[in-house]
This record gives structure tokens, C-alpha cells and sequence, in this order.
């Protein structure tokens, strides 16, 4: 994996581990964006548009590239991050993690945000040894 796609990775495991201010008024692993009677709620995939507003945007109930979307968040996730699908959906969706490859932990829906960065930091250092 080349670095820049390391450094966008790290940017938002970073972002979701140390940020008060997501983008989202709610962390939710289950839900990449919505707008709800007591704010808004968005997983990982969901603060992109705040953190890389110049390449993504808020699309409805969802977040994808500004540029070259297929209108699949975990489509583009997997152009933005040069991840497999199954990678995508490792780090950005309840109940798909390979831990046996990866490492980190199984989540459910309710995880956490660090939680959800911690398996990011968990498959950067895979990834990092596959280039060693």
C-alpha cells in the first residue's frame, strides 16, 4: 500500500480517535450519514466530507467522492484508500471484521469511534508490514 493511501488512512483514524468534532453530532458504526430529530449521526465513512471536503461530499443518506463516484460509499472508499471491498468493509461495517488477518477486534453496531480508529491503526500496521 503506498503511503499516500497510509496517510489518508491515519488522517481519519487520528481524526476519530482524538476529535471532539466529527462533522456528525453523533458517532453511529451502523450508519454512514443521517439526519435524525436529535442531529445528524454518521460512522467513519460519514466524516469524510468534513474531514476531505474538497473530495467528498454528503450525498443524501450517505458520503461519496466528489470526483469518479459509483455512488457506493464502500466503492469509493475503496478507490480513495486503494482497499479491497472486504477491506472496506473490515474497517467501515458492523460485524465484517478479519481479525484473523488484520488484527483489532470485532465490532458491533455500537461500537466506538476509537474503537472503529483502533482497527484502523491495527490494519495500518498490517499494511505497513506487507511492504516491509
Amino acid at each position: 500500500m503506498e503511503q499516500i493511501y497510509l496517510d489518508r488512512l491515519t488522517k481519519l483514524a487520528d481524526h476519530l480517535m482524538n476529535s471532539k468534532e466529527l462533522g456528525v453530532d453523533r458517532f453511529d458504526f451502523a450508519v454512514i450519514y443521517d439526519e435524525v430529530s436529535c442531529g445528524t449521526v454518521g460512522c467513519a465513512l460519514g466524516t469524510l466530507p468534513y474531514l476531505c471536503p474538497d473530495e467528498w461530499e454528503r450525498v443524501e443518506f450517505s458520503a461519496h467522492l466528489r470526483i469518479g463516484s459509483n455512488d457506493d460509499a464502500f466503492e469509493d472508499a475503496t478507490k480513495w484508500f486503494d482497499i479491497s471491498y472486504s477491506e472496506a468493509e473490515h474497517l467501515f461495517s458492523p460485524f465484517s471484521q478479519n481479525t484473523t488477518t488484520y488484527g483489532g477486534e470485532n465490532l458491533n453496531y455500537y461500537a466506538t469511534q476509537q474503537q472503529v480508529a483502533q482497527n484502523m491503526y491495527c490494519f495500518i500496521e498490517h499494511k505497513k508490514g506487507e511492504v516491509s
